[in-house]
């Protein structure tokens, strides 16, 4: 079989590897550029850069698509572009918003301007209404205390109890940080207190103002420290406590922290 050999490359053409090369330092760029005021500005820039390089795409001669294209590397462009477009459109949400609201433009002028339809502006506008609505209660109310959830996983599954009053019916292990209290001595408190198990915390998975409740919520990895036997030491507020599996997790805890799912899929799936 005959060596094959890359053909020498025409002064101006770029092959398939220096697109895919340039559209992902683009990206690169693009991503750390998010969180300056002017992302749009530079967002536009990257965009026609990429244009060109399209643009230079095309004039390949056939000899130079044999050698140098393939499924992965025109999978790897297509990748790019749609992520350049994605953070395009974000940017755009973001930057339109923004600009409505502080009155510099009206929703006409923005959708004449940015070439986004009508319905996408207007939409847009509609949920920033929705996140910046203000609650209608009292400045003086006390605020709550943020919630410590100890999500405790053995080789037996992840921890979980029974509410008495059904709301939810069933939970993480969890409860109220007390003043002066670290998350972390919340959720081991609870633990002992709630199925008198003995746990230590290893790290927050994450946290979240919980969409029902409106509480802040702090989610605990935590393991047991001395065996894996439960039971209900609170009976007003418990009347069950076990270990589920994952799929039983999937099905009783309902409307599950999406951080927290994807922990439970590593160390219990």
């Amino acid at each position: 079989m005959p060596h094959e050999t890359n053909p020498p490359q025409r002064r101006g053409h770029l092959t398939p590897q220096d697109v895919i090369a340039a559209a992902q330092n683009d990206l690169n760029e693009i991503k750390e550029a998010q969180t300056h005021w002017r992302f749009q500005e530079r967002v536009n820039s990257h965009l026609r850069q990429m244009l060109a390089i399209i643009l230079k795409f095309q004039h390949f001669d056939s000899v130079q698509i044999k050698n140098y294209s393939n499924r992965y590397l025109a999978l790897m462009l297509l990748q790019s572009l749609r992520e350049l477009r994605d953070l395009s459109t974000s940017a755009s949400r973001t930057i339109i918003t923004q600009l409505v609201q502080n009155r510099t433009l009206t929703p006409t002028e923005a959708y004449e301007a940015s070439g986004y339809s009508r319905s996408s502006i207007y939409n847009w506008l509609k949920d920033a209404q929705k996140e910046t609505t203000t609650v209608d209660e009292p400045a003086t109310k006390p605020e709550p205390q943020p919630v410590a959830a100890a999500i405790v996983t053995s080789t037996l599954g992840v921890l979980a109890g029974k509410r008495n009053d059904g709301k939810p019916p069933w939970t993480f292990i969890a409860g109220e940080i007390e003043p002066g209290e670290s998350p972390a001595d919340a959720a081991i408190r609870e633990v002992k207190e709630e199925a008198g198990l003995q746990v230590a915390v290893s790290h927050v998975i994450g946290r979240r103002v919980h969409p029902k409740t409106g509480r802040t919520m702090i989610y605990l990895a935590c393991q047991p420290t001395d065996g894996t036997d439960v039971h209900v030491g609170d009976p007003e507020e418990l009347s069950e406590v076990r270990w589920l599996s994952l799929t039983e997790a999937d099905q009783l805890l309902t409307g599950m922290y999406e951080p927290v799912h994807k922990h439970l899929a590593t160390m219990i799936g």
